[in-house]
């Protein structure tokens, strides 16, 4: 049998295949790409064809990574291939090798493992600080990948691929960077806000530098953009279109009920896990305005994955603002165009379980009940956490709350929550140490208001104030609880201006003597039928 050995051509029409099957379309197909990419691994392997053997195993990562945190093992097998290469002194061209450590991080985020991402961050950042790294990177992103020859002797053959050029790679990495410190956004002073805000500076002035280009030479960008086949007259030259380098890495957030102190006139729900520096919610409102504008010419379908996400920060800010209806509604949103066992639908239904809870206890347990079987096991961290903190703030035996909040207080710790961590310390010494006179319940009482001080989380410093305040009281040092009222007055402000901030506004007094007069009538009118009944 006749075979040809072309595999320059072999290798084009494999990764065009790979390409066409994993473009985000209705002819999709996660599991043909992935054995497409298997057979150039095979065939690489064979030929030792070193760096087409790295591009393969790198793009089956990014394929599984689609599948969120359970895609993540095989991603790393995909990576510890290249790693492996990489430790034997086999070089690698340098996109790719920025590449290996893009898709490391995001396997590490993935699965909530925030720890752990900090020496890959540092890692990620000396490598983009490299000038000399920059020299050979073309400002379209092409860039060539070897092939050995069929025959020995001659030159290696060159595979073109394009993907990112130097700023798109920077806005790549300021955005992972700002994921990476999204937990220890405000005990860091704002960190990841920085990194985000450089990333969109940076896109910002791509965008402009492109839309110069196709303004002054339109003939050769579209003849750039438009080169997919092979070039007959220089050589096999393909250019593969890699997707999105990550998928949309989201981190759960969890909105927490309030403990009820009756003092403090807020039976309401709160947020508190927003990374932002201010206590007030106007900054991240009037940002997220922004967002809605900037993607209503996307035209984006309600179940993609970038619509979701808005509405569900919609829903998380409804929540915090207090509006609770709306954001019961974008939280169903949520729920209804996603599958069940998606993190979005999971934290959704979680947040939705904190407001149902006082109203609708039976529909708040069939939500979690909806739940259970996808979240003790999940391999998100920071989603274990949020489910087994919802388990421990419901009403129950003493026992098992004191085990789900110790539980919680260990995954939080793992995916490096600081928020979760004080959240639990004030729930732990409300439903422990309530009335309590004792050493013990004052201790709880301090570290649960000073972790969350700490935190600059204005809704738990209240409640650990308050809770702080009520045990001196008890204890007679009036002088004490007296100073600790004092210091939570501000935090209190913060937080009635917060929860208060989409109540209707107040009636003019004359309307409010009105409807007084109007309400004493019809209490009399009840009266009289009373008494003649």
């Amino acid at each position: 049998m006749f075979r040809l050995d072309i595999p320059l051509w072999t290798y084009s029409f494999r990764f065009l295949r790979f390409h066409l099957l994993a473009e985000v379309g209705p002819t999709r197909d996660d599991q043909a790409a992935t054995n497409a990419l298997r057979s150039i691994y095979t065939m690489s392997k064979e030929r030792i064809d070193v760096q087409v053997l790295a591009l393969a195993s790198l793009m089956e990562a990014m394929v599984s990574l689609r599948n969120g945190a359970d895609g993540v093992d095989n991603a790393q097998r995909g990576l510890s291939r290249v790693f492996t290469q990489q430790n034997g002194g086999l070089d690698i061209p340098p996109q790719l090798e920025v590449l290996t450590q893009l898709l490391d991080i995001c396997c590490s985020l993935l699965l909530s493992r925030t720890q752990e991402c900090d020496p890959k961050l540092r890692k990620l950042h000396a490598t983009l600080d490299q000038t000399a790294r920059w020299l050979s990177w073309k400002e379209d992103g092409e860039f060539s990948i070897d092939v050995n020859p069929v025959r020995p002797g001659r030159p290696p053959e060159g595979l073109k691929v394009k993907w990112l050029n130097k700023d798109d790679v920077f806005a790549v990495g300021y955005f992972l960077s700002g994921l990476v410190k999204f937990q220890k956004n405000v005990e860091e002073n704002g960190k990841a806000e920085r990194f985000l805000t450089e990333g969109l500076k940076t896109i910002d002035s791509e965008s402009l530098r492109a839309v110069c280009r196709d303004m002054t030479d339109s003939d050769s960008a579209t003849r750039d953009n438009c080169r997919i086949y092979p070039n007959f007259a220089g050589g096999v030259e393909e250019q593969i279109r890699m997707e999105e380098v990550t998928q949309i890495v989201h981190v759960p957030v969890l909105c927490v009920p309030s403990l009820h102190e009756d003092r403090l006139g807020l039976g309401i729900e709160s947020w508190f896990s927003l990374p932002v520096i201010a206590s007030s919610l106007a900054y991240p409102t009037q940002i997220f305005k922004q967002l809605e504008e900037v993607v209503v010419p996307l035209n984006l379908l309600p179940n993609s994955a970038l619509a979701l996400q808005i509405t569900y920060l919609r829903a998380v800010i409804s929540h915090g603002t207090n509006d609770l209806y709306q954001a019961v509604q974008s939280y169903t949103e949520v729920v209804c165009n996603s599958p069940p066992d998606a993190e979005l639908s999971i934290i959704s239904k979680l947040n939705q379980i904190l407001i149902l809870r006082p109203q609708n206890p039976s529909e708040a347990d069939a939500l979690l009940s909806s739940v259970e079987r996808f979240c003790p096991q999940h391999k998100n961290e920071l989603l274990k956490a949020a489910y087994i903190t919802i388990k421990a703030t419901a009403r129950g035996e003493l026992v098992k709350t004191k085990n789900y909040l110790s539980l919680a207080l260990r995954h939080a710790a793992a995916a490096g929550n600081v928020q979760l961590t004080f959240i639990v310390l004030n729930f732990m010494c409300h439903r422990f140490f309530s009335g309590v006179v004792s050493e013990q319940a004052e201790k709880s009482a301090k570290a649960a208001w000073q972790n969350a001080k700490r935190g600059r989380d204005t809704l738990w410093t209240l409640m650990g104030g308050q809770m702080y305040a009520d045990c001196l009281a008890r204890k007679g040092n009036d002088l004490e609880a007296m100073r600790q009222q004092q210091m939570n007055e501000e935090a209190r402000l913060q937080v009635v201006k917060n929860l208060t901030r989409n109540l209707p506004p107040p009636l003019p007094y004359q309307e409010v003597e009105q409807l007084d007069e109007e309400l004493d009538d019809a209490a009399m009118y009840a009266m009289r039928v009373m008494q003649h009944q």
